[in-house]
């Protein structure tokens, strides 16, 4: 034990240098680690520390380090991580409100269970109290086997009609949360990314959309039903893709040079020109 205290305390900067231009991450942190606690630390050090927490997978770790140092290569590598985190405490809040609204949904459910049975407990009870009062002054009435036939197929015909009305109603909730999210996901992308491109497809429809600066500079729709291809663009694209929004805050089609390039692309994607 004494042996490797000693040899901790002799540690030095370079020999972590050598682990780390080795590729020998995680011993180049024992080491700077060490030599950390000492306070023997540098900025060239605290960059090559959060290089090794990056190449580890602990971005977080990684970003600290890279404030301590403050050198200009550790600035950049902030620039290129920061979005990365941000997306993922986005992605993480968002997964958060989802669990927090389905918990909603099953305590509601709940608790509409439980007045539903507490009204036919009651409904119960009322009938058998009126049948026993009127049991000595009323006669049973006897239905035909035809009264009774039609009795059952309207109470089928009722059931049936309930269990449409629950399913259309499930389905369009379903596709109004679907359009929530995928915008959502689009806006937190657009906000996180200087420029580029991205796809959605859902049910039939190919949106590919191009940003730049927080602002939507060019979106095509691609629609194939029945055989035929139908193609949206801009403010209709969204409209088709995302519902009826106000979309005048997030789009600018003044940037000439990125939109010549979408330009282009849509061209080679259908294989025409835009009308």
């Amino acid at each position: 034990m004494l042996v490797l205290l000693l040899s901790l305390f002799n540690l030095t900067l370079t020999d972590g240098d050598e682990f780390f231009y080795n590729g020998q991450y995680s011993d180049a942190l024992n080491v700077y680690r060490t030599v950390e606690k000492r306070g023997e630390g540098n900025a060239e050090m605290f960059f090559n520390m959060g290089v090794c927490y990056e190449k580890l997978g602990n971005i977080r770790r990684a970003l600290k380090y890279y404030k301590k140092s403050g050198t200009p290569l550790a600035n950049e590598r902030i620039k290129k991580i920061q979005p990365i985190i941000h997306r993922e405490d986005s992605i993480k809040a968002l997964k958060a409100k989802a669990k927090e609204r389905k918990k909603d949904s099953i305590k509601a459910s709940v608790q509409k269970d439980t007045l539903k049975n507490k009204a036919v407990n009651t409904v119960t009870i009322d009938s058998i109290g009126r049948d026993s009062v009127k049991k000595d002054t009323l006669s049973k009435k006897e239905y035909t086997p035809k009264e009774s036939g039609l009795l059952n197929l309207l109470v089928f015909l009722l059931l049936i009609s309930f269990v449409l009305l629950v399913l259309s109603l499930g389905f369009t909730i379903y596709i109004l949360k679907r359009q929530a999210t995928s915008w959502q996901r689009l806006k937190n992308m657009i906000v996180s990314e200087e420029k580029g491109f991205v796809g959605f497809r859902k049910q039939g429809l190919l949106l590919i959309l191009f940003f730049s600066f927080k602002k939507i500079n060019r979106c095509i729709v691609e629609e194939k039903s029945n055989g035929d291809t139908v193609y949206y663009y801009d403010i209709k694209a969204l409209r088709k893709f995302f519902g009826e929004r106000d979309y005048s805050i997030f789009v600018d089609f003044s940037d000439s040079e990125w939109r010549s390039f979408a330009d282009t692309f849509i061209e080679l994607f259908t294989g025409e020109e835009e009308l």
